[in-house]
């Protein structure tokens, strides 16, 4: 056998070198794809959640079931899932998701985002907070769905501090992002601070000029500190993007009415109704400039009994009818219609005082449910619900609010709602 040629140290340094490098190379690719592997799914739920708070809720849809197709065993296109579910309103289905995810290997904590969510919406504010805290704490950049869900918690419970708290952080985490001014603003509502709402909503608005929810919000406000021209020049601006808009019409020929601007509010308003308005302030606006402007009083009374049917115990709309009724000679329902409007306002500053024992009391369910009580007897079941799973949330209050939403829900033919809150009635302590 031949004797083997020996590589000279030179030459047996550079293949070392050689060597190396190529296992530096296979190991960085090797690094490389597993990096891309394990943040792709990563990268897609990134991707659908842009989507959804673009509020194209359709492009995540065919986002997420390319995913499934392709990997239905992944527990993160689980929680996609989950996402989308909720952004379509599908919140049994979604709590299914969240579930499957967990079963397929997803690390609790993983969870308590999008179940925070969930509970919020169901009532479970308990369970909610702690969970949505607990996820703010784990992954505290920006996360519009779960940081407004913390504070419509918040503000729901009337615990302000709290609330502001959470817009400050998230306004300094995403400076340029309106949207914690609109919850500014709406911090301020609770509170009964309008005076500080113009502020926050041109927050808003410097941020995002075309943030057309504040500046439609602007133009509402604005009327109250004597900016009426730039509030009609901000529903301008607004139309023109959105001409059909009921509200936006309404609003826009209410100022202009206020404004002394009648013929303008007349096609302002008649635009909204036509739109398909039923705003009780647009009927009451062409029901002020028919008795105002030569329609006469039995025009206004049809436009004022439009808005009455829309908002019954709204007294100013009843002393309006009054004066209608009056100058048509009818003056038995005029005084019937006068004594109507004192019983209404009797009622709501029952309601106010109710309101101010809210932010005396945040953790006392008695305010809470008697407000729910006299909002659901009064029609405006939004507000009535807030409060009522406010005080299902709390000590000594969870058997009163279960009857009472029980009651509401029966009512309103949702039996599985309906027989929910009943057992928890019964089951909870009095």
């Amino acid at each position: 056998m031949p004797p083997q040629a020996e590589i000279p140290p030179k030459r047996r340094r550079g293949v070392v070198w050689l060597l190396a490098a190529a296992v530096v190379g296979v190991t960085a690719l090797a690094l490389t794809w597993l990096v891309q592997t394990t943040s792709r799914p990563e990268r897609l739920l990134n991707e659908i959640d842009l989507a959804l708070n673009q509020n194209q809720v359709s492009r995540a849809r065919s986002l997420l079931d390319a995913w499934l197709a392709r990997a239905p065993v992944d527990p993160i296109a689980r929680i996609a899932e989950a996402r989308v579910l909720i952004a379509e309103n599908r919140p049994a289905e979604a709590l299914q998701a969240l579930e499957q995810a967990r079963r397929l290997g997803a690390p609790p904590p993983r969870l308590d985002r999008d179940l925070g969510i969930l509970y919020a919406r169901a009532g479970r504010l308990v369970e909610a907070e702690q969970r949505l805290v607990r996820s703010v704490a784990t992954d505290p950049k920006p996360d519009p769905p779960r940081d407004e869900a913390l504070i419509r918690l918040y503000l729901g419970q009337f615990r302000l501090s709290e609330a502001a708290a959470q817009i400050e952080r998230w306004a300094k985490a995403a400076p340029h992002d309106p949207r914690p001014y609109l919850w500014l603003a709406e911090m301020h509502r609770t509170n009964g601070n309008t005076r500080r709402l113009p502020a926050a909503y041109r927050a808003a608005l410097q941020r995002d000029p075309n943030c057309d929810e504040a500046r439609l919000r602007l133009a509402e406000v604005l009327p109250a500190e004597g900016e009426t021209a730039e509030a009609l020049q901000l529903c301008e601006e607004y139309l023109s993007r959105h001409p059909d808009d009921p509200a936006a019409l309404s609003l826009a020929g209410r100022i202009a009415f206020d404004d002394g601007q009648t013929d303008r509010a007349r096609r302002w308003l008649e635009r909204a109704i036509h739109a398909g308005s039923t705003d009780p302030r647009a009927f009451e606006s062409l029901a002020r400039i028919a008795l105002h402007t030569g329609g006469g009083p039995d025009e206004a009374l049809t436009w004022i009994d439009r808005a009455i049917e829309v908002a019954p115990y709204d007294p100013g709309l009843h002393v309006l009818r009054a004066t209608c009724l009056s100058r048509l000679g009818r003056a038995d329902e005029a005084a019937a219609a006068r004594a109507q409007a004192d019983r209404l306002a009797t009622e709501q500053q029952s309601l106010h005082n109710l309101r101010r024992q809210l932010l005396r009391a945040p953790h006392d369910p008695a305010p809470a449910l008697a407000a729910a009580r006299w909002l659901f007897d009064h029609g405006q079941t939004d507000e009535a619900l807030v409060l009522a799973l406010r005080a299902f949330s709390m000590p000594g209050g969870r058997a009163q609010a279960a009857r009472l939403l029980a009651d509401h829900y029966a009512s309103a033919n949702n039996p599985g709602l309906a027989n929910f809150y009943r057992l928890e009635a019964e089951r909870s302590p009095p």
